[in-house]
């Protein structure tokens, strides 16, 4: 049986040098001892929030008998929380349950601390469960109770399923270091599994035995080092090592055989086939007042203008629940008449309403960037969570989210564009690359003046552009009202009073979002003796760089290429004169795809800066960290510059 399929040949690297004698893990549910809960620090690494202390995870396949084929799921999980930063990460779980399959056998959960010497358990209580509804899918939330620093958290659950398909993905790695982590997997011989195996941590220990006509592999791994979430990259959880387990075939010889494996375009033509997708397209009931407003609407001559207005009226209408799905809600009658639901449900809707406008559509299926990237070459439904709408006009092909009002044609929200998505069509399905359809464009004017008593006031004016814009109107979704926005805005200002905000273009996704405000700085300028020092560039984007660290582990992912264009303007007192002022500068790396101009003139009592950030690329590999990083400080660097002033 052909059984090992390596994503990445290097990967096997890891594996040729391993223990031949298996490693002994003693751990048991409710055995905590007080050595784990007078532990410190992490003998991993010891800036550690938390360690894993011990994973045991369990898949088998068994045959019941008058009950055919069953899949047993056991996961024991025991933690250690170092100190208070990691009790809201790590104090709740949850795992996903097909409910007219499976059934929970068993299931506990406990919070253990040591209080004047004595171990005092906590165990979880009904009224920290919490059961959420996803498709066809139930989501079991847990939370453990009485959870503070030196806590430590275990649970044990066993699930039976006869959804036999269902292989949870086995990390071997997570955002916190593990001592000990294992998987347990075995199955009949008649059952043709594979396994996909992927990242960089070493095993310790792995077996593969046949006996009695069972098939058993363990995996093993110790000391997993860390591996946490950066800033600009895609979702850490790509990154992890981790083992896949799908099944293929099962084979009775003479008797019985059935596939499983799944090609993307049997899951595309199941989904453009099911009642639950394909079938509500063709729902126009549901579209017709949306679709005779279009029509009636004489200033949409273009298609791009007639999927605006689409959209637009399916967003006044309806109201996102916030929840993301790739299958629509499944009494779909009660979106319609509550006017509310899941992100399929409004794309739905866009798609009805399209295809009565007569203008080529199809619903695209991808995973958004929390859920992990698709990979191409391992079909699974269950690697997607979210439909969006593409359509045809002038030999060109765009793509639209129904279901975020603050985001427009091309201009998908940040949480889709998250490498490759599926469109999905009944014969033939394709592939498209994702990605940003404009730039993070700001271009901001600040006139700043300086009085005699040395307080600083101005007017702030910016026009925010492509994924600039829709920031401010995502934020605006996110507050609940203009109103709500420009209140957070202005208390988001330290050491300012803001006055006169004002907001335009916010609805019109063809346009920029213009902003304007007054303001007072409430801090004196720096007094050096008969010198004064300003900071010349205010209201900063970036005013530390977001790259700290000496190395990366993963990619540098910015989503969408960006400017950022400032002009100052500042007017000094009467009798006041520049000592000193910075040196213009311009730079580019080496293929160009970053630059970073400053420019600065005086003419009298006035004084012009011109700060200009430009990125072309949206990746940058672990290599290119340092070109990356050293471009961030300059450009931080420079403008963080003082200007030094004095009084005649």
């Amino acid at each position: 049986m052909n059984k090992i399929y390596l994503l990445i040949l290097a990967a096997l690297m890891p594996f040729f040098a391993l223990s031949q004698k298996q490693p002994k893990n003693k751990m048991k549910f409710g055995k905590v001892s007080v050595e784990e809960l007078q532990m410190t620090q992490c003998a991993i690494d010891s800036t550690a929030d938390a360690v894993i202390l011990g994973e045991f995870y369990s898949y088998s396949i068994e045959n019941i008998p008058n009950m055919g084929l069953k899949l047993n799921l056991e996961m024991f999980k025991r933690v250690k929380i170092l100190n208070s930063n990691s009790i809201n990460n790590l104090s709740n779980f949850q795992f996903e349950l097909y409910p007219d399959a499976s059934r929970i056998n068993y299931f506990k959960a406990v919070t253990y601390n040591l209080e004047n010497g004595q171990i005092i358990e906590t165990p979880l209580d009904n009224e920290s469960k919490f059961i959420e509804e996803d498709g066809d899918w139930q989501i079991y939330k847990y939370a453990f109770n009485n959870v503070k620093e030196g806590s430590v958290l275990e649970y044990k659950v066993n699930i039976q399923s006869s959804f036999i398909v269902d292989f949870p993905i086995y990390y071997s790695q997570t955002s916190y270091p593990i001592v000990w982590t294992e998987l347990y997997v075995s199955y009949p011989e008649l059952i043709d599994m594979k396994y996909f195996i992927s990242g960089q941590v070493p095993l310790s220990y792995s077996s593969n035995d046949r006996i009695n006509g069972i098939i058993s592999d363990l995996w093993i791994f110790q000391n997993v080092p860390a591996l946490k979430q950066d800033n600009f990259s895609i979702d850490v959880k790509n990154y992890f090592s981790k083992i896949k387990y799908e099944l293929r075939r099962i084979a009775v010889p003479g008797v019985y055989y059935k596939e499983y494996t799944n090609s993307w375009n049997e899951i595309s033509k199941d989904l453009i086939e099911s009642d639950h997708v394909g079938e509500l397209i063709k729902k126009k009931n549901y579209v017709q007042d949306i679709v005779a407003a279009v029509k009636a609407d004489t200033t949409c001559k273009t298609v791009q203008s007639k999927v605006n207005l689409s959209k637009k009226l399916i967003n006044t209408q309806y109201q996102w629940n916030s929840v993301n799905r790739l299958f629509p809600t499944w009494e779909f009658k009660n979106v319609i008449k509550e006017k509310s639901g899941n992100s399929a449900d409004l794309n739905i809707l866009l798609l009805a309403t399209l295809k009565e406008l007569n203008i080529p559509a199809k619903p695209v299926a991808l995973s958004t960037r929390s859920h992990g990237m698709v990979v191409a070459e391992n079909p699974s439904t269950k690697d997607l969570n979210y439909l969006i709408t593409t359509f045809e006009a002038d030999g060109k092909r765009f793509y639209v989210d129904a279901a975020t009002d603050y985001s427009g044609i091309n201009q998908l929200p940040e949480k889709c564009i998250n490498g490759k998505a599926l469109i999905l069509d009944l014969t033939n399905p394709v592939w498209a690359d994702i990605t940003a359809g404009e730039k993070y464009n700001r271009k901001v004017l600040v006139k700043v003046n300086l009085d005699e008593s040395l307080m600083i006031s101005g007017n702030y004016q910016s026009k925010e552009s492509g994924y600039a814009a829709q920031k401010i109107r995502r934020e605006i979704f996110e507050e609940g009202s203009e109103s709500e926005y420009i209140s957070q805005q202005k208390n988001s200002y330290a050491n300012y009073e803001i006055a006169d905000y004002t907001l335009k273009d916010v609805p019109n996704y063809e346009k920029p979002v213009a902003v304007s405000f007054n303001f007072n700085y409430t801090q004196p300028v720096g007094d050096m003796g008969g010198f004064y020092t300003i900071d010349p560039i205010l209201f900063k984007d970036f005013s530390v760089t977001p790259f700290v660290k000496e190395t990366r582990e993963v990619n540098i992912d910015f989503i969408y290429p960006m400017i950022l264009d400032y002009t100052y303007i500042l007017t000094l007192p009467q009798g006041f004169t520049i000592e000193e002022l910075t040196t213009p500068q311009k730079v580019t790396n080496p293929d160009k795809t970053i630059s970073f101009s400053y420019n600065v003139v005086a003419n009298a009592n006035t004084v012009t800066f011109n700060v200009k950030f430009q990125i072309d690329r949206t990746t940058y590999a672990i290599g290119q960290y340092e070109e990356v990083k050293s471009f961030f400080e300059l450009f931080i660097n420079k403008q963080n510059t003082p200007l030094i002033i004095k009084n005649n």
